[in-house]
């Protein structure tokens, strides 16, 4: 339904998620995540997964951060 009080706010999600991919604030968050658990075993299993929950918080759609942070860390593993 076109109407629902959820349509409007896509396309804001999808704005936020750019700005973020855009200034590079993924790259730092991964770095940051990784510097901290890429020592343990299964490290960049566990750095994709808090990096990837860390940045939803800040975006509020999943589908964003898949687009913003997939690439990059598609190319670290």
């Amino acid at each position: 339904m076109l109407t629902g009080h959820s349509i409007p706010s896509i396309p804001v999600f999808t704005l936020s998620g750019f700005n973020l991919s855009e200034s590079k604030s993924g790259e730092r968050l991964v770095r940051f995540f990784r510097s901290f658990l890429d020592r343990i075993s299964g490290g960049m299993a566990v750095m994709s997964i808090a990096a990837c929950a860390f940045f939803t918080t800040f975006t509020g759609a999943p589908g964003v951060t898949i687009l913003s942070l997939g690439d990059l860390l598609f190319f670290i593993s």
